[in-house]
């Protein structure tokens, strides 16, 4: 199967359901007393039909601004009001002190009103963002939890953070906090299934590739199909299809890919060995620093039936090859020399962000995913230590 032609044509059936979008009106109509007469306001938002980032600004008029536009679907903005000379350069999306204000845009109008600034702006009149609000204040009970494990964390003596345990400990909790955040989301779309805030929940997890795709997938289809024509929604499905098909228990999909001589190698070659695959290049830094712990785990266990295949997304050869040399990279490096968006392998895992790793037991079987540092060595030591004691 051509899974190349396969992605193609995705994107062009999702490029064609762009242009097909019917662009629906809307308006935010506000009042923000105590300011300066005149001051003004701008907007900032992306709507995928749209290449570019789009750009308004409402004059403060007797207390009261206004925007209209159109947008596809609902796409979220900011508001910003600022109270200095405009910077040269505004770098979006907007965070820090500024002046700001998140919203979701959506077809009608939108009411909001305030007092000396924009970031502390109440919508009174808006279906969506009321919806935003409620999924952000049950986030928000247990983003409180990981500011606490932050701050005792930060806060406990120097020495203390040199202890694996006690760091082990708190990564567990933070971990698990996650968890509950995902989980929460998930809760929320499967009991708000007609709710587009529902839909970038799922978004959320699926593009984090950190959660239970078969959950994800279930909660995806109990969704109402007033938002599934959106680009969100397509981008969903595709994140689902790929987390799918290239989850723990699902078969590890073949490809070809030479190395820096022009061998060509099969992943399918190396059926009967359990294979880290491995997605890097030369200047992804956390690729570089998991580099040793690699070489680590690939001295140490070659001899058992063990190997790593490292696909390279370089389109430099020269850096590539450096890298490899100077890291001192014992095992069998990949590269079709197209870069992270054309690398067929890269492709057909739909890799979005290196590093990314499978790991591939003697069948052909994913029984890893994403494994790093520690987690790999365990997962490691759990297939060979634990089989040489027994």
């Amino acid at each position: 199967m051509d899974y190349k032609k396969i992605y193609v044509l995705a994107i062009f059936l999702l490029t064609s359901l762009h242009l097909l979008a019917q662009n629906k009106g809307f308006k935010i109509k506000g009042e923000l007393t105590n300011v300066k007469e005149g001051s003004k306001i701008y907007i900032y938002y992306y709507d995928p039909n749209n290449p570019k980032n789009k750009k308004d600004s409402a004059i403060v008029q007797n207390g009261k601004f206004e925007f209209e536009g159109k947008v596809s679907s609902p796409i979220k903005a900011q508001l910003l009001l600022l109270h200095a000379p405009k910077p040269a350069k505004i770098l979006l999306p907007l965070h820090g002190e500024l002046d700001f204000f998140n919203l979701y845009l959506d077809e009608g109008t939108i009411k909001v009103n305030g007092i000396d600034s924009v970031k502390n702006l109440v919508i009174t009149k808006s279906k969506i963002n009321e919806e935003d609000k409620k999924l952000s204040q049950i986030v928000a009970v247990f983003q409180k939890k990981i500011d606490s494990i932050r701050s005792i964390f930060r806060n406990a003596p120097a020495e203390q953070k040199k202890d694996r345990a006690f760091v082990d400990a708190s990564n567990a909790k933070w971990d698990n906090v996650n968890d509950e955040i995902k989980a929460a989301k998930l809760q929320f779309a499967k009991d708000n299934p007609d709710s587009y805030i529902s839909l970038n929940a799922i978004f959320e997890l699926a593009a984090g590739r950190s959660f239970d795709y078969f959950q994800i997938d279930t909660a995806y289809q109990l969704l109402s199909n007033r938002y599934k024509n959106t680009f969100i929604a397509k981008k969903t499905e595709d994140f689902i299809f790929t987390g799918l098909n290239t989850s723990v228990g699902s078969p590890a999909h073949d490809f070809t890919q030479p190395d820096a001589n022009g061998k060509e190698y099969k992943l399918s070659d190396f059926k009967g060995k359990y294979v880290q695959l491995e997605f890097w290049a030369s200047w992804c830094g956390p690729c570089r620093k998991e580099n040793p712990n690699l070489i680590t785990a690939y001295e140490k266990y070659k001899d058992k039936n063990f190997t790593i295949v490292a696909v390279s997304v370089d389109v430099k050869r020269e850096a590539w090859l450096k890298a490899v040399e100077d890291d001192k990279v014992p095992y069998l490096q990949l590269n079709d020399m197209k870069g992270p968006q054309g690398s067929e392998a890269a492709l057909l895992y739909r890799v979005e962000g290196i590093p990314a790793s499978y790991l591939i037991d003697p069948t052909g079987k994913i029984i890893g995913k994403n494994l790093r540092g520690e987690e790999l060595n365990k997962k490691l030591a759990e297939l060979f230590d634990t089989q040489n004691e027994k």
